[in-house]
């Protein structure tokens, strides 16, 4: 048995009854053309829709005409029952079923006509399913599909009919229609609930006297969906069974359908169908295999769906002018690719690209690929870069056939038709591989047809190009000349590179070819050589190569060979005044320095030292200052090696270290200016004491001519002598605190103008004794836990100082060490420079130590002032994680307060993940009702929604989400809910032991819960 339609009562039947409770979601403007003057005038439809400006569009009549006929249908069932003497409300009156059942209760005129209306007003859209399911409720549309089923079958019920194979074939072409359409609704409307969709914005003050309009809509779509889901399958077989049909359907228009009488049923209404349009099978099947497709790649029944998309391509290309469909063309082939990436068909059935054609034939070891890269040198869909790519993967493959110079040959015509210059390659290639020219010239043969006048003038030059440049030994000429490309050259032409060939097997060969004169084989020997220098890092290969370059490019060129071997300007000098007759020592020794530095950069740390050690042997003899500077680039080495350990960990002797750091610090404090160390290295050793705790070295220090780290090690190591006693503290905390701020200081400077007005200006402090790029690179260095926490302490609190704002303030250790103001009003802070260095100062100190609960609060504050609550709500749960071993312990104030849960609730709200909220509220000190309430009646939330509720063990809440479900009609939720409330544990009568002790499993739970999901990458 096949199925017209197949409703049950209760949403098939009382129509009416959800039609009313439709009608407040229907909102319609006011409009200049009432409603029932259409009832009054029947050509007025059609004008209202023509005309381009109408107040009220079709899809608001088709809204307002049904709406009219339900509430008149209801006020006659008032009457009905009055008559029937029914008491309206009683349990013994009769259903809006029974009643539609009664012959008495048949619609009148001015029902039959309203509907009648809403049809033909659907016959101007051309039925097109999917800008009504747009614009429509889906029970008002269910209503309009299930109206033109009655008028064109004549049934009143049209619920309880049902046809057989044989009806089917005697059915009549409109009939066929109606019920295709009506299938093809249940799919579509299944597909379309299925994504997911943003809920309509209503007002929060309930208006006395009208439904709730996100309640009552939820409850009939619901209903209405539910029901679809149930009968699903018959829809299927139905659409199934009309593609074997083999049927033409007829598409009704405004003009078929006559208007009703008074007292007059759907079947005694005069239509005429003839004048509808004729839809061809091919069309319809075609629109019915589409939707049927994407019904199967809903339901991830990938093997039909790939059938009925393969269906629909076939058909698609033999409609030439569409009636009725209505198909994506995109969507169609992105549909028919899943397919075949999810069934490992060939991309063939799906129409791949030429990309996609040639990733394949790359997977089938290179077949078919010359083919495929000549077919785009008309079509010119792949890249520059990823026809090199190709080049490349092809020369590293090895393969006895010519595939790479066959490959290069296509580039090369490529890059010839978009004027692009003959690489040299190819002329190397065509003069050496046998029989390659044939292949060029087919190529050219080929695709010089099809080629726009630009792109031939192009391939014209390259030809000519060519001719003059390959060996005449391969007879590229003649065979050019031979072939249907002499049409490009005139005879003049022609004639020239005759001649030329000629004259080119006569003479020498070409200098392009292999034998080159001797300046320049000179010269690729000297590109050779520099070519060398650059890459080798083997101090004896690069003093050959120095002395086999001076001789050729001299001095200056050889050291200035590369960018990047720039050294510092003491260096430079005192290399270049080397009293050595020879300039190969000097070369070789700034060579070596330079390249030590890289090795630095990359931290080749055991090359560099090496490298270093070989300069300071080859001069120590002649210079002591530049010994001397030497020896503390490997000073700097050995300390940068040591900080880049993941252990502070030193493998030479380490007092001797310690006594070459102190000696670096006392020759800058003594103002040697003989061999003063570089800034660099003066960091790394103040970051090695303080890394040590040697901070009796520092502080001991004098506050003379010393350098700028010195000065910050001096305060740092003083402040760190004195924390244990908090009171003592407070003056180097004030002296360390404004050092700090100097570097992130703009001084306020009141500038007055020729016309008497003071301003504003702002001016960088110039007293500040470090750069923000110089305090940056001093805390990087820093290994010390107690060290770090300081300058975190520090730069946490001068960010606090520069936000002012309470609600985002930042919590670190040592809090209550620091100044409660800056002590200079004419100050401002440098936000985004104090922002950089806070950022990258938590970094580094997480990089040292990611499992540093105040340092993980400190992060997570940091990231809530600045409005990431993603990445603050991840180290917020992180804190938990390593304070309480993944929640299995007592969760205590410690770890999270009011504050720390307040910020996670804002950050969940910030992310739309509402029920999550609701959760958090809980753990307040005082719950959140107000909050938790706002946050539950959200009907959109990104989180496991009521998957969360058995985290709730406020039976307050639990009351509001029984009466918030049980008003929206979600009846599961309810009974959910319902059982939660009923557990034992959490009966307010408990002891408070018992209370809590449920409190706890439950705060555990989610916490668990919430470190999973936001955690994923950080927590097994």
């Amino acid at each position: 048995m096949a199925e017209y339609v197949d409703l049950d009562a209760s949403t098939g039947v009382a129509v009416g009854r959800k039609m009313r409770e439709s009608a407040a979601v229907a909102v319609v403007r006011p409009s200049a053309t009432a409603w029932f003057e259409f009832l009054l005038d029947s050509s007025l439809l059609e004008k209202h829709l023509n005309k381009p400006d109408s107040d009220l569009t079709a899809p608001e009549l088709i809204s307002l005409f049904l709406y009219q006929a339900d509430i008149t249908l209801a006020t006659q069932r008032e009457i009905e029952n009055k008559e029937f003497g029914f008491v309206s409300g009683s349990s013994t009156a009769q259903s809006d079923t029974a009643l539609d059942e009664k012959p008495t209760l048949v619609a009148n005129y001015k029902v039959q006509t309203l509907r009648l209306l809403a049809i033909k007003t659907a016959c101007y859209l051309k039925w097109n399913l999917e800008f009504l399911q747009l614009n429509l409720p889906l029970a008002i549309l269910k209503s309009l599909l299930l109206e033109l089923l009655k008028v064109v079958t004549g049934f009143d019920n049209i619920s309880s009919k049902t046809f057989t194979e044989d009806d089917l074939q005697n059915a009549d072409p409109e009939v066929l229609f109606a019920v295709v359409l009506y299938h093809r609704w249940c799919l579509t409307s299944l597909l379309r609930e299925s994504f997911p969709t943003k809920p309509l914005k209503t007002p929060n003050v309930q208006v006395p006297g009208l439904l709730d309009p996100s309640i009552s809509s939820a409850n009939l779509k619901d209903s209405i969906i539910k029901s679809l889901r149930e009968n699903v399958d018959n829809s299927v077989t139905f659409l199934e069974n009309f593609l074997t049909l083999g049927k033409s359907t007829r598409m009704p228009v405004m003009s078929c359908f006559g208007m009703s009488k008074t007292d007059s049923s759907p079947n005694k209404i005069a239509n005429d169908w003839s004048s509808g349009i004729m839809i061809d099978k091919i069309e319809m099947n075609c629109q019915i295999s589409y939707d049927l497709g994407c019904h199967f790649f809903l339901i991830r029944n990938y093997e039909k769906a790939n059938s009925s998309f393969g269906n629909c391509k076939e058909l698609i290309d033999k409609i030439q002018n569409p009636v009725f469909s209505n198909i994506d063309v995109k969507s169609l082939d992105g549909y028919l690719c899943a397919c075949a990436g999810v069934l490992v068909v060939p991309l063939n059935q799906c129409s791949p690209s030429l990309y996609e054609r040639v990733q394949m034939s790359i997977r089938n070891n290179f077949q078919g690929l010359t083919a495929l890269l000549i077919e785009d040198l008309t079509k010119q869909e792949l890249s520059f870069a990823y026809r090199a790519s190709l080049a490349e993967s092809t020369h590293s493959v090895q393969r006895q056939d010519s595939l790479y110079e066959e490959v290069l040959v296509c580039n090369s015509i490529r890059r010839s038709l978009d004027g692009r210059v003959v690489m040299f390659d190819l002329v190397m290639t065509l003069n050496r591989t046998l029989g390659l020219v044939d292949f060029y010239i087919k190529v050219c043969v080929d695709i010089h047809k099809v080629l726009s006048e630009v792109q031939r003038d192009n391939l014209k030059f390259s030809l000519r190009y060519l001719c003059q440049m390959i060996s005449p030994e391969t007879h590229f000429v003649n065979l050019l000349l031979s072939s249907e490309l002499h049409c490009l050259f005139d005879a003049e032409v022609q004639q020239s590179l005759l001649d030329h060939t000629k004259s080119a097997a006569t003479s020498a060969p070409l200098c392009f070819a292999f034998n080159l004169p001797q300046p320049a084989e000179e010269n690729m020997k000297v590109a050779e050589l520099e070519r060398e220098l650059l890459v080798t890092y083997e101090p004896t290969v690069i003093k050959e190569l120095v002395q086999k370059l001076i001789g050729r490019i001299g001095k200056y060129q050889t050291v200035f060979l590369s960018d990047k071997w720039k050294i510092p300007r003491d260096l430079h000098q005192l290399i270049e005044t080397l009293p050595i007759p020879q300039p190969v020592t000097p070369i070789f020794v700034h060579i070596l320095v330079a390249k030590a530095r890289i090795c630095i950069t990359l931290k080749h740390f055991e090359k560099a030292r090496e490298m270093l050690n070989l300069a300071d042997s080859t001069i120590r003899d002649i210079s002591l200052k530049l010994s001397k500077l030497l020896r503390w680039e490997v000073l700097l080495v050995d300390l940068l090696q040591l900080f880049d350990a993941p252990q502070f960990i030193y493998n030479g002797n380490f007092q001797d270290l310690v006594k070459r750091v102190k000696t670096c610090i006392s020759t800058f404090q003594h103002f040697d200016h003989e061999s003063l160390p570089c800034p660099d290295l003066l960091c790394a050793c103040v970051a090695f004491l303080l890394n040590t705790q040697d901070f009796d070295s520092l502080s001991g220090m004098n506050n003379g001519n010393i350098n700028g780290y010195v000065q910050f090690g001096r305060m740092v190591a003083a402040l760190s002598k004195e924390i244990p006693a908090l009171k003592t503290a407070r003056t180097s905390a004030r002296e360390f605190i404004d050092a700090v701020r100097l570097t992130f200081t703009n001084t306020v400077q009141m500038k007055r103008s020729s016309s008497g007005a003071t301003t504003a200006a702002m001016r960088d402090a110039n007293t500040a004794l470090l750069s923000p790029d110089g305090l940056i690179m001093l805390m990087k260095m820093i290994k010390e836990p107690a060290v770090l926490s300081l300058f975190v302490s520090c730069l946490t609190k001068l960010f606090n100082l520069m936000k002012d704002d309470i609600s985002e303030e930042i919590y670190s250790d040592y809090i209550t060490l620091w100044p409660t103001a800056l002590s200079s009003s004419n100050t401002v802070l440098n936000e985004s420079a104090l922002s950089a260095a806070v950022e990258s100062l938590m970094k580094h100190a997480l990089s040292m130590n990611p499992s540093q609960p105040s340092w993980l609060r400190t992060q997570a504050d940091l990231s809530y002032a600045k409005g990431d609550y993603f990445s603050s709500l991840r180290h917020y749960l992180l804190l938990g994680v390593v304070s309480t071993d993944f929640f299995t312990e007592p969760i205590t104030k410690n770890v999270y307060d009011d504050q720390v849960y307040r910020r996670m609730i804002r950050c969940c709200s910030s992310m739309n993940c509402q029920t999550q909220v609701a959760i958090l509220c809980q753990f307040l000190d005082e719950t959140d009702y107000t909050v938790a309430f706002k946050a539950l009646q959200e009907r959109s939330s990104d989180d496991a929604m009521d998957a969360y509720y058995d985290c709730i063990w406020d039976s307050t809440i639990l009351e509001f989400l029984i009466y918030l479900h049980n008003k929206r009609g979600e009846v599961e939720k309810r009974k959910l809910v319902l059982q939660l409330i009923g557990q034992m544990e959490l009966n307010s009568n408990n002891r408070v032991e018992v209370l809590m002790e449920a409190a706890k499993l439950r705060k555990g739970r989610f916490m668990r819960a919430m470190a999973k999901q936001y955690l994923a990458t950080n927590v097994s």
